[in-house]
């Protein structure tokens, strides 16, 4: 085998292939634990309204107008919460990157399995493929968020304000 070529392929893997794996990686992590924390503190919103609606109904501690606040805001701060969650779309971001991580797997699989038997030209064919394989997935990830924005509904027009003009005098 030809020095550059494993040179090369040593250079891709670390620095292409395991550097967008990483990075796939902890996107996974990181909207994974946005999209727990959101989920997290809705219920614990919505908990708390219930709370706040039982303390109303008792009148504990002769402060029902606090409570009856406290039921309408709690509701409110968790539907903020979930609205967050729905917007920067945590659970469909998380599944693009498990999605592409996969994926890249999977030219990774086919590598480790290239025999030690391989000639120049079939070692120069098997990078090739393998280059092939990995650039085909990560141009697919990056097609994928095309259509993860297409899934974002538009502002409707007509309920967007514009700037009023103000006519000077």
């Amino acid at each position: 085998m030809n020095p550059l070529d494993k040179g090369f392929l040593e250079c891709y893997e670390k620095h292409r292939y395991k550097d967008q794996l990483s990075f796939y990686k902890s996107r996974i992590e990181e909207f994974e634990t946005a999209r727990s924390q959101a989920v997290i503190l809705t219920s614990i919103l919505i908990g708390c309204a219930g709370i706040a609606s039982v303390l109303a109904a008792a009148d504990v501690l002769h402060l029902k107008m606090l409570w009856v606040i406290l039921a309408i805001i709690f509701p409110a701060l968790g539907t903020a919460f979930a609205a967050y969650d729905r917007l920067y779309a945590f659970e469909q971001q998380t599944k693009l990157y498990k999605d592409a991580k996969g994926a890249l797997q999977v030219p990774q699989e086919r590598r480790l399995l290239w025999g030690a038997s391989l000639s120049e030209s079939g070692y120069r064919a098997a990078v090739s493929d393998y280059v092939q394989r990995v650039e085909t997935v990560l141009r697919t990830e990056q097609g994928q968020w095309g259509q993860l924005i297409s899934q974002v509904p538009a502002a409707d027009p007509a309920t967007v304000s514009s700037p009023q003009k103000h006519s000077e005098g």
